[in-house]
């Protein structure tokens, strides 16, 4: 169970993770510059696709440097073409320099990999969680992020705190999760390396990396501040697509310099280039040997599993495809994406810059130049007719989709699916197993099945060792057994041990089993041991157990040669959503909320894992007008503010924005009232899922949805009424979604309304952050201007 409860994938979130293979064939002059330029098309056609104004590639082949270009634009305003000399932030990148420096002075006897970080910086005394009283962290865990710490973001976001004084306030932190225990990315620890590294030669880092990397590589268009980089006329500009206005959002260069042995660096793909050379040379460049061959190879080296295909040396992700290693790092800072990725034993390597935000393309550029390069090229007899059987709407749910629709369709002369929220993939022609692989990824593929007539039904999809199954929009699935037998093994199943109940239902007219916060598995029928296989995947099943009367009690659930027996709890008729809202006493709050007028709400807030405090005051007015403003001293501040149809953010931490589409349908359902008021004037669908226990409480499991918005589930205490967690997905810029769970506590009448005053959100990038109320002020005056933000003045 563990496996299954835990760790289900996200679909296509693992395309950042993906290799294809390579063939070391003898390559002429022609065929390559045929391979070059397609690899060139290639690209453009998905800068195109994925908006990205301009981008820059060098690609190094046997100490060669094969091919430059640049694509696109990089000022949009100025309409300034993108060369290989164009100037680019390469953001995370930057960590491989890092962990370089490191080993050139583990090769002097300055510095040794598993020297803890206190014997350079003495005041870094982090409060790790280990059962060894005497454990420290050691610069090959800080440059690994197997800390237990996560990105300490707060610490950081403001770019104005100097890099001691931030390592220092990140001593207040609390750990994650335990000492080398898990991977936890943390721009912060990581930075502890870079300066520590400085400290031993004498120096600071930015000199350390000037002198001995940048000036024996010749990259001298390469900085590591912000600064300097602006001073160069061949900088880019840096963007983000606004996909509601259908145009892109300049955003101006983040000051990351305070952070920079994490992410300051500048650079163009000529430069880069040169280092891509030092690195597949395993440390010489031109003859000269900068680091050793084994302490670089050390970097190299898996420290820390990210999955189970995935490791992280120390600056650089690893994994392995038919015994080939992949060596690659990304790079995202505001405007800015980048790619770094080699194949050591093709010695092969290449760099990809781009101006746009958490762009996907430089990750799915390691696929493109692995497999143009150097995979041998097949012929495609395939027309556009073959594919129409095809062509058409599935259903998913799986990970992050519900109900979605997936589309089938044709695009460039080949099969394509379009993956919500995401975007096309163009299919490989299917293999001997019917299997169509992904162009971009050798990882997923999809297969299609059709009924006794031909009749396409189905559409699977196979990533991480699991199948999904995408049923054909408008088609029914035939019962593979009668479905008046299957109504005995329906009902709830309590795992105590995970403090868990799953639920026995039908779906598609199979049996299934829906596991809170993952999805439902569909069941295959019983195997000739009764055990019925999950069709996600084989390695799990379970057996359904009855008394002597043939009544089922419990269900035995198989996995990883373990058993666990869960017994059936006594199902409860479920409340309507009417019935849901009485309990919660929503006529009542509104009421009271009405009599307590506008009002004003002072809290204090601690963020776990910055060790950060400071304090939020919240102001309402109405159902449609709110204001929170967060301080947090000498790291930064926020404002947001709802005005019925339109939102704004401002903060220390990035550019004053408008909030649009999602972002502004997520702000309105962060209004104080929508958690106390009646939830049919927010929400498009309510649904109770379930009866449930929930910290020795009975609860009720309610899903609520708006729009195009992701489900919040939320837990119903069934006695008092009160919403004691909600799991949510928090859309951030540029789309990109991330799990949040908020715990609501200490509930307490307030006016006539029952609410908590203290809120711990959780999630595994920042960590825990605790919310406590102090004061409440009733029937205040707030004026209409109080919640209008206009940028602020240049």
């Amino acid at each position: 169970m563990k496996r299954v409860l835990l760790v289900i994938p996200l679909l296509l979130t693992i395309i950042l993770l993906v290799v294809f293979s390579a063939l070391d064939t003898p390559t002429s002059a022609p065929e390559l510059q045929h391979k070059l330029d397609l690899l060139v098309e290639q690209l453009e056609q998905q800068r195109q696709t994925l908006h990205v104004p301009g981008m820059a590639i060098a690609v190094v082949k046997d100490d060669e440097l094969i091919l430059t270009y640049g694509f696109g634009i990089a000022s949009v305003e100025k309409e300034t073409p993108v060369t290989p000399e164009t100037i680019f932030a390469i953001g995370s990148a930057t960590k491989a320099f890092t962990s370089t420096l490191v080993g050139m002075l583990v090769d002097e006897g300055k510095m040794d990999w598993d020297d803890p970080v206190t014997e350079y910086l003495s005041y870094f005394q982090m409060n790790v969680e280990s059962n060894n009283e005497s454990a420290e962290i050691t610069l090959r865990d800080v440059l690994s992020h197997r800390t237990g710490f996560t990105r300490m973001g707060l610490l950081i976001a403001s770019g104005q705190i100097p890099r001691e004084e931030v390592l220092l306030d990140a001593t207040k932190a609390e750990p994650y999760v335990p000492f080398r225990e898990k991977w936890y990315y943390s721009n912060v620890m990581y930075m502890s390396a870079g300066v520590a590294a400085g400290k031993a030669d004498g120096t600071d880092w930015d000199t350390l990396v000037t002198e001995r990397i940048f000036e024996p590589l010749g990259m001298n268009s390469t900085t590591t501040s912000v600064t300097q980089a602006e001073e160069d006329s061949r900088l880019a500009s840096g963007y983000l697509w606004d996909e509601d206005l259908q145009d892109y959002e300049y955003k101006p260069m983040r000051n990351v310099d305070n952070i920079g042995p994490s992410g300051s660096i500048n650079s163009n793909v000529i430069d880069m280039a040169q280092w891509l050379r030092l690195q597949l040379d395993r440390g010489e460049y031109e003859g000269r040997r900068l680091i050793s061959e084994e302490n670089l190879s050390e970097t190299w080296t898996t420290q820390i599993n990210i999955t189970e295909d995935v490791g992280y040396g120390m600056g650089w992700m690893i994994r392995e495809w038919e015994g080939q290693p992949v060596i690659e790092h990304g790079g995202n800072v505001d405007g800015f994406s980048a790619q770094v990725a080699m194949l050591p034993e093709s010695n092969l390597g290449f760099v990809l810059l781009t101006n746009a935000s958490a762009s996907p393309l430089p990750p799915q550029a390691i696929n493109m130049v692995w497999n143009t390069l150097l995979s041998e090229e097949a012929t495609d007899t395939s027309t556009t007719e073959d594919y129409e059987p095809y062509v058409g709407k599935y259903i998913a749910n799986f990970g992050q989709f519900e109900d979605e629709i997936f589309t089938v369709l044709v695009q460039n002369d080949r099969l394509a699916v379009d993956v919500p929220g995401q975007q096309v993939f163009e299919l490989k022609e299917p293999d001997e197993e019917g299997k169509w692989y992904f162009v971009i990824s050798n990882e997923i593929a999809v297969s299609f099945e059709s009924d006794e007539n031909d009749n396409v039904i189905g559409m699977k999809m196979y990533q991480a060792g699991m199948t999904f199954d995408l049923p054909r929009e408008g088609v029914e699935i035939a019962p593979e057994i009668p479905l008046d037998e299957l109504q005995k093994y329906l009902g709830s199943y309590r795992f105590e041990e995970l403090q868990v109940t799953v639920e026995v239902l039908i779906q598609n007219n199979r049996l299934a089993i829906d596991v809170p916060g993952q999805m439902v598995f569909e069941l295959y029928p019983p195997d000739e041991n009764d055990k019925w296989v999950f069709r996600v995947t084989p390695d799990i099943s379970v057996s359904f157990n009855e008394t002597p009367t043939g009544q089922v009690d419990s269900l035995t659930m198989y996995e990883d040669g373990e058993e666990f027996i869960l017994p059936q709890i006594e199902s409860k008729s479920l409340p309507t959503v009417t019935e849901i809202m009485a309990l919660r006493d929503a006529e009542g709050n509104g009421a009271a909320l009405e009599a307590m007028g506008n009002y004003r709400i002072d809290s204090t807030i601690y963020s776990v894992q910055s060790g950060v405090r400071g304090t939020v005051s919240t102001y309402v007015a109405g159902p449609d007008k709110y204001r929170a403003d967060a301080d947090y001293g000498k790291y930064g501040y926020s404002h947001t503010v709802l005005n019925g149809d339109r939102a704004w953010v401002e903060s220390s931490f990035g550019l004053f924005k408008e909030l649009r589409g999602q972002l502004l349908e997520q702000a309105k359902r962060g209004h104080p009232y929508v958690m106390t008021g009646d939830w049919r004037d927010y929400f498009d669908s309510i649904k109770v899922l379930r009866a449930d226990i929930l910290d020795d409480k009975e609860v009720y499991v309610v899903e609520l949805k708006a729009g195009d918005l992701p489900a919040m589930t939320v837990f119903v205490d069934a006695v008092t009424g009160d919403v004691l967690l909600s799991e949510i997905i928090s859309i951030q810029e540029g789309g990109i979604g991330i799990p949040v769970t908020i715990r609501s506590e200490d509930f307490r009448e307030v006016h006539g309304i029952r609410v908590p005053s203290r809120s711990i959100s959780s999630n595994e990038h920042s960590g825990r952050t605790i919310v406590e109320d102090e004061t409440i002020e009733t029937n205040i005056q707030l004026d209409d201007d109080f919640f209008i933000l206009t940028p602020p003045e240049e």
